[in-house]
């Protein structure tokens, strides 16, 4: 049978092949047989690729059927992948997406793995097939990928291809109306040269996929935004509701407040509303009312929190559901709430800006222990002085007994408003039985005491956890009578002041506790006082013995700190010397001879010395 007659036959193209080479073997004409099968053999694999387009192009078309089905993005992904790795017989197919604007694309669906680490794997852009398929978009392969020195490899992306034992992979890109958004992937576990029909096939899919995926995106990201929408929608409506509810719990409370409401109607109105307990603090820390039961609240705790609560200027949840406002007008502030209870902090605030209203009425609702307290402190401080007659029958009023010693306190702070130091110095008056004011920037502080050092130090360390910022006390007394309060609060103000230039600041101490600068900065210049407190053992050790320690003070000082040179000046030998400075050191402790205590002590003989020239009388050091 002639080889015209096998290819009319028809048949796939294995059997023409096979059924030409049987007629070419049996052939007389070997030559003209031998073309005529040549011929044949070319027409059958062009016949091949014909089947084999025409069946690529029913499984595109096939493919282009399915995708207009709907579907959502991650159904549609997987569909997409697995029809891939069937269509190429790959061992595995993924596609990865690329946000907008993003620098890597992410693994989003995976199809024949075996791993894990291909899913959510972040691919640079740049690196690895799919990396340069995104910024160069056209089709890429490598037949074995770890080893291919084209490749910018990325250590994530070897890891996972390790991970599923892949060699040959092919990457082709999804594009968009605005460009490639991701890629499609096929790989094979063996060493693969893809063929050029391999590539068209897959370049293909990615075309006919990558139109539907943006379909898909763009109705997932619509539907994202119709979803954020509606959520913000019913924000606003809830938040509209409460809005309305506030403002009308507000007209309710300010027409009771305007309508002469006490602070108690205020918080038992508020207390039926809310549930729980209130409190109302004036600024000076007395109670104003109570409503329901408040948890055990100390002293100190409250105070703490009323301070926390004007500096974060709203209604601050504390411990236990206590909730705690400050209630302020402008920058003074005129107290402060307290809620124990579940509630919500816009009700909350509505209650405290009634509770403005009502506190800011000019006098009214001020307790005996109120601004009354505080003006008084204020007429002790101003320039000119007042009577002192007048301003003590203005203590006795409120029952302030200026006859017992006090203690004066100036309280500075850098970094925060001073409305926030006024408003614990005012409780912290209010609970010792003492007076406060704000004044110059800083707060003032008048407390029953007698030791301003260590008031000073107990008020700096109470306050500072309190704050942000440097604290720094300066403290004078104790004073009494209303003339030594004002001499007291320039003498603390200097303090405060000199401990700042001094490099001390954000610490606390009195003018006493500077030495001969404390000297300098009193008004009252207690000179004998200085002299005592610096050299005083020394001077009583000599006039009840009879020695001369004093002199010999003198006689070292004047000779630059020699001893040998102050033995000589005085006429004795080195070694009395020796043992008269270690009996000083005994009496004034080991570091008299220190720079600074050196300077104090050298002014204190010298001090001593002239008033002993000038007849002045010796100072009294027999306690």
């Amino acid at each position: 049978m002639s080889v015209l007659e096998i290819l009319a036959q028809g048949g796939t193209a294995a059997h023409l092949r096979q059924r030409i080479g049987a007629a070419v073997a049996v052939a007389g004409d070997q030559e003209n047989a031998q073309q005529a099968a040549r011929l044949a053999l070319a027409l059958c694999a062009q016949l091949e690729r014909l089947q084999y387009h025409e069946k690529e192009l029913t499984s595109l078309v096939d493919l282009s059927r399915e995708l207009t089905a709907p579907q959502d993005l991650e159904a549609l992904l997987r569909f997409v992948a697995r029809r891939a790795r069937l269509l190429v017989g790959a061992d595995i197919a993924y596609i990865a997406l690329r946000p907008d604007g993003a620098t890597t694309a992410q693994v989003r669906v995976s199809d024949g793995h075996v791993s894990t680490l291909n899913i959510g794997l972040q691919v640079p852009i740049g690196a690895g097939l799919g990396g340069e398929v995104l910024s160069n978009p056209s089709p890429t392969w490598s037949a074995d990928y770890m080893t291919d020195a084209r490749i910018r490899h990325d250590p994530a992306v070897d890891e996972a291809v390790r991970a599923e034992g892949l060699h040959a992979i092919l990457a082709a890109p999804l594009s968009g109306t605005t460009g490639p958004f991701g890629a499609l992937y096929v790989g094979s576990r063996t060493v693969r040269n893809f063929t050029r029909d391999e590539v068209a096939l897959v370049s293909s899919i990615s075309d006919l996929a990558g139109a539907t995926i943006q379909r898909a995106l763009d109705i997932e990201k619509t539907r994202q935004v119709a979803a954020d929408a509606a959520r913000r929608a019913e924000l606003a409506r809830t938040e509209a509701a409460r809005l309305r509810e506030r403002l009308a719990w507000e007209h309710e409370l300010f027409d009771m407040v305007l309508a002469g409401g006490s602070p108690q109607n205020l918080l038992d109105r508020a207390c039926e509303r809310l549930g729980g307990a209130l409190r109302l603090i004036h600024a000076n820390g007395s109670v104003l009312g109570t409503a329901g039961r408040l948890p055990g609240l100390e002293q100190a705790d409250q105070e703490a929190y009323a301070m926390t609560a004007h500096a974060a200027d709203g209604v601050l949840p504390t411990r236990d559901d206590l909730h705690v406002t400050g209630i302020r007008v402008g920058q003074e502030s005129l107290g402060t709430l307290f809620h124990h209870g579940p509630a919500d902090p816009d009700m909350v605030a509505a209650v405290a800006a009634a509770a403005a209203v009502l506190l800011a009425q000019p006098g009214k609702n001020v307790p005996p222990t109120g601004e009354g307290r505080s003006g008084v402190l204020d007429d002790m401080l101003a320039e000119p002085q007042l009577p002192p007659q007048q301003l003590e029958r203005r203590a006795e009023r409120i029952g302030l007994d200026l006859s017992m010693p006090h203690l004066v306190l100036v309280i500075t702070l850098d970094g925060r408003p001073g409305t926030d130091v006024a408003t614990w110095t005012a409780m912290r008056a209010h609970r010792l039985g003492g007076l406060a004011t704000s004044r110059n920037g800083a707060a003032v502080l008048m407390v029953p005491g007698t030791d301003p050092g260590a008031t000073a130090r107990a008020v700096h360390a109470e306050l500072s956890p309190l704050l942000r910022g440097s604290v720094t006390v300066g403290a004078a007394g104790p004073v009494q009578g209303p003339a030594a309060v004002y001499h007291g609060y320039r003498e603390a103000r200097r303090c405060a002041e000199a401990m700042t230039a001094l490099g001390l600041g954000g610490t606390a101490g009195s003018a006493r506790e500077l030495g001969f600068f404390g000297v300098l900065l009193s008004d009252n210049r207690d000179v004998d006082g200085f002299v005592e407190a610096t050299i005083g053992p020394v001077l009583e050790y000599d006039h009840l013995r009879g020695t001369d320690l004093a002199h010999t003070l003198d006689a070292y000082f004047e000779t630059g700190g020699s001893p040998t040179y102050a033995a000589q000046r005085l006429h004795v030998h080195a070694n009395t010397v020796a043992r008269r400075l270690e009996r000083i050191t005994e009496l004034l402790g080991t570091d008299w001879h220190k720079p600074e205590r050196q300077l104090e002590v050298h002014l204190a003989l010298r001090v001593a010395r002239i008033r002993r020239l000038i007849g002045a009388e010796r100072p009294d050091t027999a306690g």
